[in-house]
C-alpha cells in the first residue's frame, strides 16, 4: 500500500491526521471515506472514480474494466466496511453487511501466505474482486497487530467518518471534538432543554 494520495480522505473543514494512519489501513480509511455523508459528496459517482482510486492505492486499477454492476458492488462493500466500523464503535451490527464482507472475502480468494515466519492474508483473485479482498485482508491484518482499535468511525450518525484516534488511551469517539463532538453536545443540551 502507498501513502494516501492527495485528494483522498479530506473531510472539509476537519482536522487531517490521516498521515498517522498506518500504511496498511490508509486505503481502507480512504475507501470508506470516499462518501462524505454529511456534505453529500460521493467520490465514486462514476466508474472512473473507482478505477482512479484503485490505481492510486496500488490495487491494480490501471486498465481495469469496471462495469456499472462492479461499481454498485464496490459501493456495497464500502458501505459494509463502514457498518463494520460503526458496529465496532458501539453501533448496531448489520448482518446484511457482514454477509457482503464475507462474500467479498470469498470472491477475493483470500489465502494465507507465509513470509519468513509471519503468515499474512492476501487476496489472490484478479481485478476488482482481488482489490476489494485486499482491503478486507488489510482489516484482518490490523486486527491481528492491534492497530485496528485506533481506526474508528465517528460516533455522530450523520458523519461516521473514519478517523485515526491518536489519543494515548485510544478513547476518542469523534472525528473532530471541536466539530462533531461539539455538535453532539449541543444536540444533547437542546434535547434536555426541550424535555424541560
Amino acid at each position: 500500500m502507498v501513502a494516501s494520495p492527495p485528494g483522498y480522505d479530506i473531510h472539509p473543514g476537519y482536522p487531517d491526521n490521516r498521515h498517522l494512519t498506518p500504511a496498511g489501513l490508509r486505503a481502507v480509511q480512504a475507501f470508506v471515506n470516499t462518501l462524505d455523508r454529511e456534505h453529500g459528496i460521493e467520490g465514486f459517482a462514476t466508474r472512473a472514480g473507482l478505477r482512479r482510486f484503485l490505481t492510486d492505492f496500488g490495487l491494480d486499477g490501471a486498465g481495469l474494466r469496471i462495469s456499472e454492476p462492479d461499481l454498485v458492488h464496490a459501493l456495497r462493500v464500502r458501505d459494509a466496511l463502514r457498518d463494520l466500523f460503526v458496529a465496532r464503535a458501539g453501533g448496531p451490527c448489520n448482518e446484511a453487511s457482514v454477509r457482503v464482507l464475507e462474500q467479498a472475502a470469498c470472491d477475493g480468494r483470500l489465502t494465507v501466505r507465509i513470509d519468513g515466519e509471519r503468515p499474512r492474508l492476501v487476496a489472490t483473485a484478479a481485478g476488482l474482486p482481488g482489490a476489494l479482498g485486499q482491503l478486507i485482508a488489510s482489516v484482518q491484518a490490523a486486527t491481528d497487530d492491534g492497530s485496528l482499535r485506533r481506526l474508528k468511525a465517528c460516533r455522530r450518525s450523520s458523519c461516521q467518518w473514519l478517523f485515526w484516534d491518536n489519543s494515548p488511551p485510544a478513547s476518542g469517539v469523534w472525528c473532530s471534538m471541536a466539530i462533531c463532538g461539539n455538535r453532539a453536545k449541543v444536540g444533547r443540551h437542546r434535547a434536555r432543554a426541550a424535555a424541560r
